[in-house]
């Protein structure tokens, strides 16, 4: 009787202990794909020897190696998460920081006014706030080949042709194009423009010699 009891308890153990290692192995599996959800199976796998009685746990020594392996894991891999994601957030305060007063100048928004016929010309006054060059990569539309769609900001055209410099200030003449599509971005002047699809008018910008 007490030998099968033993033979028992050992086959209860190795099962706990693959149980773990089974959720472990989860554990890495959903953390490649899936990131913070990762550590959720390695916690479950700590916390599930952890419910257990505390004489109890002496009687499953691989489980609770696993365990103890689990939680470390999932510690480990929580702290890098969360390093990632302050890192993350400071990169993006730093960004927006440096943007957000380009972003709310309306001078450096203006776009063409609606209406304007093909040939005709507006000069725009392009404050030296009108900067870093990249806080207009979501602001500007083509530009490949020398015009910009419609609803692109004329500041932020003006830098990618180099009609104006970072830091400085400066006026620009934008002139109406005719309708066209697509119109296809580029990279210039630390200015990365976008492609955009549909027919509209552009423009084409240059400096004015003061």
């Amino acid at each position: 009787m007490e030998e099968a009891r033993a033979v028992q308890a050992v086959d209860e153990e190795e099962r706990a202990a693959d149980a773990s290692w089974a959720m472990y192995g989860l554990g890495w599996c959903v953390c490649c794909f899936l990131g913070p959800f990762g550590p959720l199976f390695w916690f479950c796998a700590w916390m599930r020897h952890q419910a257990r009685p505390r004489e109890e746990r002496k009687e499953f020594p691989r489980e609770r190696a696993v365990a103890r392996l689990s939680c470390w894991t999932g510690l480990t891999a929580l702290s890098i998460h969360i390093a990632l994601f302050f890192a993350l957030f400071l990169h993006y305060e730093r960004h927006t920081k440096h943007c957000r007063i380009a972003l709310e100048t309306m001078q450096c928004m203006q776009t063409p006014i609606p209406g304007l016929l093909a040939g005709e010309k507006i000069v725009v006054y392009c404050p030296a706030e009108c900067s870093p060059a990249p806080c207009f990569n979501a602001q500007v539309w083509g530009g490949a080949d020398g015009v910009y769609a419609d609803g692109s900001s004329i500041c932020g055209a003006a830098l990618q042709v180099g009609a104006v410099q970072e830091g400085q200030d400066g006026l620009v003449m934008a002139e109406i194009t005719a309708p066209q599509s697509p119109f296809t971005g580029t990279q210039r002047h630390g200015v990365h423009s976008s492609s955009a699809r549909g027919v509209s008018q552009g423009f084409r910008v240059r400096a004015v010699q003061s």
